[in-house]
């Protein structure tokens, strides 16, 4: 069995010493570079901003119908009023 263990010993090493590795500092590993970004949060916060306009829409001015120009213009003040806000996911 010791024979056997010798023989096997032998024989990785003269495979190892034939491979020609290249030298670890050439070794070049690939990198994934996060770059953190806020456009989950952005589309939360239009959500918000069209489900503000529709609920106050529905209940203040039921009756009443706006131009585009004019819910543009009131979604835009709703959202630079929030635009501050911490908690878009809570």
């Amino acid at each position: 069995m010791a024979y056997f263990k010798r023989w096997i010993n032998s024989e990785a090493n003269l495979l190892l010493n034939h491979l020609e590795l290249p030298p670890f500092s050439n070794l070049k590993i690939p990198v994934i570079k996060v770059v953190k970004g806020d456009l989950y949060n952005v589309l939360k916060r239009v959500n918000r901003t069209e489900q503000l306009w529709t609920f106050c829409h529905s209940l203040f001015w039921s009756d009443q119908n706006f131009s585009e120009a004019q819910q543009v213009h009131f979604k835009q003040l709703i959202s630079e009023y929030f635009k501050n806000s911490q908690d878009v996911d809570a």
